[in-house]
């Protein structure tokens, strides 16, 4: 019994990750049509910039370590 316990936590685990995975690929493809919407729309870079970092948090990234895009705002000088 105590077998078939892990294996029903091991499941809710991996059910868990997987679920945690795809809302955070869903928001980061909401949050990259508001950007490509408010850059075709003229909207303040900076605005732009903040959108980008918020996308960078969701994928658990820290915006130093993101590679400068020649398309992000954020880097902008």
């Amino acid at each position: 019994m105590c077998d078939d316990t892990a294996v029903r936590w091991s499941n809710y685990d991996t059910h868990r990750s997987q679920i945690e995975y795809d809302v955070r690929n869903k928001i980061y493809s909401d949050i990259k049509a508001i950007v490509e919407t408010s850059k075709l729309q003229g909207i303040s870079n900076h605005f732009i910039a903040g959108l980008e970092c918020a996308q960078a948090q969701v994928l658990g990234f820290k915006t130093e370590e993101l590679e400068q895009n020649d398309q992000s705002v954020l880097f902008e000088i």
